[in-house]
């Protein structure tokens, strides 16, 4: 019985492979009619491409899925483009605020290009004198480097020193042991004459350091005035400005003040008088400028006499003259250098292993300055900002910190 049912299913099997497409329908239902065969089997082809492209579109969307995250870890990971284009900006916008600022709130003129104006008025050849001595004291501070053909104007006080110090590397010039004659090696070595004004204004590529006016005058005086045995060039400080500060803005006699009128009340002669009085004014001349003293000199002094340590920025680099291409702030020295040495590389200016260190010797942060000016009243902090008013407008800073 079994048997006999094995050959009539075998002998089913050999006619549907005999048959022209329905070979495997048929064998799966054996029962149905030819025509649902082949619409159920129809049917289910369906379902197997519609599930089969399903599938295909869900991994295409995986895919995307993907490289999109693998796009955001990278911006994560890597930020310094987005960043150097927002230093850019800041940078655009610094450049083009202190263009604005010259044009509406010129600065005052210094003593040498006033009398440049006037010596126009006797003789041509008078006033190419002046204006010789003019570019002269002018390119003191902004120097060439035809290397990367790009001009710095340096300004003491604002990472002078750290700056120097990389371009003399840069030069391939020897390092000094005293750090703090790398400014005067720099000076030495640049051209003079109408070549050096010529690269100077022709460099395609100028740039310089600004700081807080009060942060640096603070900085200048605790440098070169407050301790003259400190440095190597105290003393040429001390006897050039610091002993004419005291004997001008000091108060002489103070010392022996008390000394003085007891002497007078005992009827001491007036010889003795003048000589106690003398001998307080001596030791009162021998001593170093307070930083109260300072402010004085610096408030009842012409801006032409200022020593470059102090004189405002805006001035010493005369902003007005020079069309300056970058100009990075002190406070914010890693990332603006940072900014400046990436532009200046791709530019092919500096080379690619350029590098800024840091030299701030002494120390002069937010904490500090604000201990030296708290001792300033509060009208002659006024009088101060009026003498670097163009440094905090041109370059946007603020006193309200220090009102």
């Amino acid at each position: 019985m079994v048997s006999g049912v094995a050959d009539i299913w075998n002998l089913r099997l050999s006619r549907v492979s005999q048959q022209e497409g329905d070979r495997e329908y048929y064998i799966m239902f054996p029962r149905m009619s030819k025509v649902l065969r082949l619409v159920l089997f129809t049917c289910v082809s369906m379902l197997y491409v519609v599930l089969l492209l399903q599938y295909q579109q869900k991994g295409h969307n995986n895919n995307n899925n993907n490289n999109n995250n693998n796009q955001q870890v990278t911006q994560k990971v890597d930020p310094s483009k987005s960043l150097f284009l927002q230093q850019k900006s800041v940078m655009s916008s610094r450049v083009a605020h202190v263009k604005e600022k010259c044009t509406s709130d010129p600065l005052p003129k210094l003593k040498l290009q006033t009398q440049v104006h006037t010596a126009a008025q006797v003789s041509s050849q008078l006033a190419r004198h002046y204006h010789n001595i003019y570019l002269k004291k002018l390119y003191e501070h902004v120097l060439f480097f035809p290397q990367g053909n790009f001009s710095w104007c340096l300004v003491p006080k604002v990472a002078s020193s750290s700056m120097s110090e990389a371009l003399i590397n840069m030069e391939g010039l020897k390092q000094p042991e005293d750090k703090r004659i790398l400014q005067s090696i720099l000076r030495k070595t640049r051209s003079k004459g109408p070549e050096r004004e010529n690269q100077t204004m022709g460099a395609p590529v100028k740039f310089l350091f600004v700081r807080h006016p009060f942060r640096r005058i603070v900085s200048a005086y605790r440098d070169k005035l407050e301790d003259s045995y400190k440095h190597e060039d105290g003393l040429y400080f001390y006897k050039t400005f610091g002993r004419n500060i005291v004997q001008k803005f000091g108060w002489r006699g103070r010392p022996l003040k008390n000394d003085v009128a007891k002497g007078r009340k005992n009827d001491v002669g007036k010889g003795e008088i003048i000589a106690l009085e003398a001998l307080a004014t001596a030791e009162e001349e021998k001593r170093e400028p307070k930083f109260t003293e300072f402010v004085d000199y610096l408030i009842n002094t012409s801006l032409d006499d200022f020593d470059e340590h102090w004189k405002p920025i805006t001035l010493l680099c005369q902003v007005c003259s020079i069309s300056y291409d970058y100009i990075l702030k002190y406070e914010n020295f890693k990332e603006e250098v940072d900014f400046l040495v990436e532009s200046l590389q791709k530019e092919r200016r500096f080379p690619m292993d350029f590098k800024i260190g840091w030299q701030n010797r002494q120390g002069t942060n937010d904490g500090m300055a604000a201990k030296y000016l708290s001792l300033i009243e509060e009208d002659k902090l006024q009088q101060l900002y009026k003498k670097y008013y163009h440094d905090f407008v041109y370059f946007d800073y603020k006193m309200d910190e220090y009102n």
